[in-house]
Protein backbone atom coordinates (compact mmCIF):
# COMPACT_ATOMS: atom_id res chain seq x y z
CA UNK A 1 0.00 0.00 0.00
CA UNK A 2 1.26 3.31 -0.68
CA UNK A 3 1.27 6.23 1.62
CA UNK A 4 -0.48 9.65 0.44
CA UNK A 5 -1.61 12.37 2.53
CA UNK A 6 -5.10 11.45 1.38
CA UNK A 7 -4.52 7.95 2.99
CA UNK A 8 -2.78 9.00 6.05
CA UNK A 9 -5.81 11.55 6.42
CA UNK A 10 -8.61 9.24 6.15
CA UNK A 11 -6.92 6.71 8.23
CA UNK A 12 -6.31 9.18 11.31
CA UNK A 13 -10.01 10.82 10.67
CA UNK A 14 -11.34 7.20 11.24
CA UNK A 15 -9.19 6.23 13.95
CA UNK A 16 -10.22 9.90 15.28
CA UNK A 17 -13.93 8.87 15.30
CA UNK A 18 -13.46 5.49 16.43
CA UNK A 19 -11.87 6.42 19.58
CA UNK A 20 -14.58 8.73 20.13
CA UNK A 21 -17.68 6.13 19.35
CA UNK A 22 -15.26 3.62 21.60
CA UNK A 23 -15.14 6.62 24.84
CA UNK A 24 -18.87 7.07 24.47
CA UNK A 25 -19.27 3.27 25.06
CA UNK A 26 -16.85 2.72 27.67
CA UNK A 27 -18.06 5.86 29.77
CA UNK A 28 -21.25 4.35 29.83
CA UNK A 29 -20.16 1.55 31.59
CA UNK A 30 -20.70 2.04 35.59
CA UNK A 31 -17.35 1.32 37.12
CA UNK A 32 -18.66 -0.96 39.74
CA UNK A 33 -19.29 -3.31 37.08
CA UNK A 34 -16.11 -4.12 35.82
CA UNK A 35 -14.30 -6.92 37.31
CA UNK A 36 -10.72 -7.52 37.19
CA UNK A 37 -11.04 -10.00 34.29
CA UNK A 38 -12.91 -7.67 32.35
CA UNK A 39 -10.18 -5.03 32.96
CA UNK A 40 -8.03 -7.78 31.96
CA UNK A 41 -9.73 -8.26 28.75
CA UNK A 42 -10.02 -4.83 28.00
CA UNK A 43 -6.43 -4.38 28.78
CA UNK A 44 -7.94 -1.49 31.23
CA UNK A 45 -4.86 -0.38 34.39
CA UNK A 46 -6.52 -1.45 37.59
CA UNK A 47 -7.99 1.49 39.46
CA UNK A 48 -5.80 2.59 42.58
CA UNK A 49 -7.60 3.65 45.46
CA UNK A 50 -4.63 4.90 47.43
CA UNK A 51 -2.72 7.54 45.97
CA UNK A 52 1.32 6.99 45.21
CA UNK A 53 3.09 8.81 47.64
CA UNK A 54 5.56 11.38 46.21
CA UNK A 55 8.12 12.19 49.27
CA UNK A 56 8.64 15.39 49.91
CA UNK A 57 12.13 15.89 48.68
CA UNK A 58 14.33 15.79 51.90
CA UNK A 59 17.76 18.20 50.46
CA UNK A 60 17.79 21.26 48.99
CA UNK A 61 19.45 22.30 45.60
CA UNK A 62 22.68 24.08 45.19
CA UNK A 63 22.73 26.91 43.19
CA UNK A 64 26.14 28.31 41.49
CA UNK A 65 26.30 31.20 39.30
CA UNK A 66 28.50 30.23 36.45
CA UNK A 67 28.41 32.34 33.76
CA UNK A 68 28.37 35.94 33.54
CA UNK A 69 27.16 38.47 31.04
CA UNK A 70 26.61 42.91 30.37
CA UNK A 71 23.00 42.53 32.68
CA UNK A 72 22.81 38.75 32.74
CA UNK A 73 24.02 35.37 34.25
CA UNK A 74 23.39 32.21 34.77
CA UNK A 75 22.69 29.92 37.42
CA UNK A 76 23.56 26.33 37.67
CA UNK A 77 21.42 24.17 39.68
CA UNK A 78 23.19 21.22 40.93
CA UNK A 79 21.74 18.00 43.34
CA UNK A 80 24.19 17.56 46.08
CA UNK A 81 23.76 13.89 46.30
CA UNK A 82 24.04 13.52 42.20
CA UNK A 83 26.66 16.00 41.15
CA UNK A 84 27.89 13.69 38.17
CA UNK A 85 24.17 14.43 36.82
CA UNK A 86 22.13 17.20 35.26
CA UNK A 87 19.30 15.22 36.31
CA UNK A 88 16.55 16.19 39.21
CA UNK A 89 16.00 13.87 42.02
CA UNK A 90 13.62 11.24 41.61
CA UNK A 91 9.93 12.52 42.11
CA UNK A 92 10.69 16.00 41.55
CA UNK A 93 9.08 18.31 39.27
CA UNK A 94 10.75 21.39 39.38
CA UNK A 95 12.91 23.86 41.65
CA UNK A 96 11.51 26.92 42.56
CA UNK A 97 13.96 29.64 42.54
CA UNK A 98 12.78 33.29 44.21
CA UNK A 99 14.89 36.41 44.64
CA UNK A 100 15.65 39.89 46.32
CA UNK A 101 16.95 42.69 45.09
CA UNK A 102 18.92 45.48 46.87
CA UNK A 103 19.38 48.48 45.14
CA UNK A 104 22.86 50.06 44.80
CA UNK A 105 24.14 52.27 46.91
CA UNK A 106 22.55 51.63 50.08
CA UNK A 107 23.29 50.31 52.83
CA UNK A 108 22.49 46.07 53.84
CA UNK A 109 19.65 46.41 56.22
CA UNK A 110 19.73 43.99 59.42
CA UNK A 111 18.84 40.24 58.69
CA UNK A 112 18.13 41.33 55.44
CA UNK A 113 17.31 39.37 53.35
CA UNK A 114 14.48 38.24 54.85
CA UNK A 115 11.66 35.42 54.04
CA UNK A 116 9.38 38.42 53.25
CA UNK A 117 12.23 40.52 50.42
CA UNK A 118 12.13 37.10 48.39
CA UNK A 119 10.34 37.73 45.50
CA UNK A 120 9.08 34.26 42.58
CA UNK A 121 11.99 34.47 40.10
CA UNK A 122 11.21 31.46 38.33
CA UNK A 123 10.30 27.69 38.18
CA UNK A 124 12.09 25.59 36.36
CA UNK A 125 12.73 22.00 35.38
CA UNK A 126 15.80 22.34 33.80
CA UNK A 127 19.29 22.46 35.97
CA UNK A 128 20.70 26.13 34.06
CA UNK A 129 18.96 29.23 34.15
CA UNK A 130 19.78 32.71 32.55
CA UNK A 131 18.57 35.88 34.44
CA UNK A 132 18.50 39.18 32.70
CA UNK A 133 18.54 42.02 34.68
CA UNK A 134 17.28 45.99 33.53
CA UNK A 135 19.71 48.66 33.23
CA UNK A 136 17.77 50.71 36.40
CA UNK A 137 19.55 47.17 38.39
CA UNK A 138 23.00 48.09 37.21
CA UNK A 139 25.34 48.17 40.41
CA UNK A 140 22.67 46.34 42.87
CA UNK A 141 22.71 43.08 44.25
CA UNK A 142 20.56 39.81 43.66
CA UNK A 143 20.19 37.19 46.34
CA UNK A 144 18.62 33.72 45.21
CA UNK A 145 17.61 30.73 46.87
CA UNK A 146 16.24 27.48 45.58
CA UNK A 147 13.80 24.50 46.44
CA UNK A 148 12.65 21.66 45.12
CA UNK A 149 9.16 21.08 44.30
CA UNK A 150 7.87 17.00 44.27
CA UNK A 151 5.15 15.87 41.44
CA UNK A 152 2.10 16.76 44.73
CA UNK A 153 3.34 20.56 44.43
CA UNK A 154 5.00 19.85 48.31
CA UNK A 155 8.11 22.14 48.48
CA UNK A 156 11.14 21.08 50.31
CA UNK A 157 13.72 22.67 52.07
CA UNK A 158 14.89 25.82 50.79
CA UNK A 159 19.18 26.26 49.57
CA UNK A 160 22.01 28.09 50.96
CA UNK A 161 21.38 31.86 49.73
CA UNK A 162 23.71 33.00 46.53
CA UNK A 163 24.71 36.53 45.94
CA UNK A 164 25.89 38.57 43.27
CA UNK A 165 26.33 42.38 41.94
CA UNK A 166 25.06 43.12 38.52
CA UNK A 167 27.43 43.99 35.88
Amino acid sequence: ATRTTTITNTKNTVRKNTEAALRVVYNDIPESSLTGDDRDTLDLPKRDLEPTPAPIPPNEPELKIVKRGNLWFTINIVDPQHRDTKAKPEGVESVEIVSAYLVSGVAVPAGFPTASDFKPQVSTGTFLIKINCTQDQLGGKMYFKARYINTRKQPGPWSTIISTVIS
